[in-house]
């Protein structure tokens, strides 16, 4: 644990409280969400991770039919919906493979229907208990089921009315993990998984060490996790124990700082959770300050050029994942933007931002989501002030597998797909040193896709020193 309380660095020392007097650590990191399907996002840099992921692939591009056809006679009579699909299934393996038979109008509900679903790879980590029914206590995560799963599926079978192509998927996906040459292969992803909920404690220390090894810390963070979840409690325990304080909004964007730097003032609109360094917790309701949607709007009036879909995605998304915060003398925006798709509204972004300011001192620490290079240089464009990294350097690097609900997507499938997505931008008033992006994803000659254990998160953190005013 970094130990550097307010015992050892207290408000006397004006270096220390003023964040722009002295060097600061600043980040913007997004943490992942939520997620339940271990395979969906291949970790290429770990070698026994691909293993086990190859040996249930393979399964699922050779599952035969009869495999499904002994499951669907244990689950006893189905109802003439269920039945018509099965015999399209049936038709479809004349000439073709079962998992080809998943394509996009097979698989539309599955990313909406998520309740009452037992689907053993997509929810693999998903736990029991929203399935409302009855388990032994250590059984707590889809996965447990593998080797007895059946009699838990038959008691969901009323709710597979609702679309018995979720039932067709889920049985199918069910039938693979459960093989059992598959199952040791299985066991040893789920287990491990940073998904897992056994394991939020380990996920906790990887995702926020690089940020409590520093002294004093101000951190732009996405994806925080929701109020009163587990994953919350023990993220803010673990930065409270380490001296820092959380301000998090209601639409999961956080600031994470040092708590000897003083409670900062909230300038944006919303509703806001503080975690306290003396682990109590408090709400507040800010009404009278920066309303983000209508700065949005003016933006927008003013940039005619921007086409709907990415006005409603700025407007209606962007907007919510925005949080300002004042200390003394620095201003921190942090935004997690939807993807603006063309440059006229990378433009806006930029210059959403630049309205947000207001002040001598500040500091953008955003997920842009923007993913070309031209549209991240275009965004570039807009600032006098420093935006680091540069569009050509790789903030992310996902590589999705054949795993998961959009299998039928060729052009996101067996793809790695890279793009400069995480920036800090810092005023002219203020220096910038010790630019860094971890882990390195960004050379042709790494091989590293995200996330992986030791850094359990799709983004990398990008972070650097924030030094004194520069007059």
């Amino acid at each position: 644990m970094g130990n550097f309380c307010s015992n050892n660095q207290t408000a006397s020392s004006s270096n220390l409280i003023n964040p722009v007097n002295g060097d600061t650590f600043i980040c913007t990191f997004n943490l992942l969400g939520d997620a339940t399907n271990p395979f969906e996002f291949l970790s290429k840099s770990d070698s026994s991770y691909m293993l086990n992921y190859k040996n249930i692939e393979i399964y699922a591009a050779n599952i035969f039919l009869s495999h499904i056809e002994k499951i669907f006679i244990q689950l006893g009579p189905q109802t003439e919906n269920i039945n018509l699909q099965m015999e399209r299934l049936r038709n479809h393996c004349v000439n073709e493979s079962i998992w080809s038979f998943f394509k996009k109008n097979i698989l539309s509900n599955d990313n909406k229907i998520l309740d009452k679903r037992l689907n053993m790879m997509t929810m693999a980590n998903a736990p029991l208990k929203d399935l409302g029914l009855t388990f032994e206590n250590n059984v707590t995560q889809q996965w447990h089921l593998v080797s007895n799963w059946v009699d838990t599926f038959k008691q969901l079978l009323p709710y597979y009315e609702r679309d018995a192509n979720l039932f067709l998927w889920d049985m199918c996906c069910n039938v693979i993990v459960s093989q059992p040459d598959v199952i040791p292969s299985y066991q040893t992803i789920c287990r491990t998984s940073i998904f897992n909920s056994n394991n939020v404690l380990d996920l906790t220390e990887s995702l926020f060490k690089p940020i409590i090894s520093n002294k004093k810390v101000i951190a732009g963070v996405q994806e925080f996790p929701a109020e009163g979840s587990e994953k919350c409690k023990t993220f803010t325990r673990y930065l409270n124990d380490n001296c820092l304080n959380v301000i998090a909004s209601s639409n999961s964007v956080a600031i994470i700082y040092s708590s000897f730097l003083g409670k900062p003032t909230i300038k944006t609109n919303g509703d806001y959770t503080w975690y306290f360094e003396d682990g109590t917790v408090s709400k507040e309701k800010i009404v009278n300050e920066i309303n983000p949607i209508e700065t949005m709007i003016q933006v927008i009036d003013a940039n005619l050029e921007v086409s709907e879909k990415d006005k409603n995605g700025l407007v209606g998304t962007t907007t919510k994942k925005t949080m300002i915060v004042e200390f003394s003398s620095l201003r921190v925006i942090n935004i997690h933007a939807k993807e603006p798709k063309e440059r006229q509204a990378a433009s806006t972004l930029a210059k959403y931002i630049k309205t947000l300011s207001g002040s001598e001192n500040w500091i953008a620490l955003c997920d842009t989501n923007i993913s070309s290079y031209d549209v991240g240089n275009e965004f570039k464009n807009q600032f006098d002030e420093l935006v680091f990294p540069e569009p050509n350097v790789d903030t992310t690097s996902k590589h999705r597998s054949l795993l998961h609900g959009q299998c039928y997507d060729r052009d996101k499938c067996l793809v790695t797909v890279k793009a400069s997505k995480d920036k800090i931008i810092v005023s002219s008033g203020l220096s910038f040193s010790s630019g860094n992006v971890s882990p390195n994803v960004d050379s042709d000659k790494v091989d590293m896709t995200l996330p992986t254990i030791s850094h359990p998160s799709d983004h990398c953190m990008v972070s650097g020193v924030l030094g004194k005013i520069m007059f």
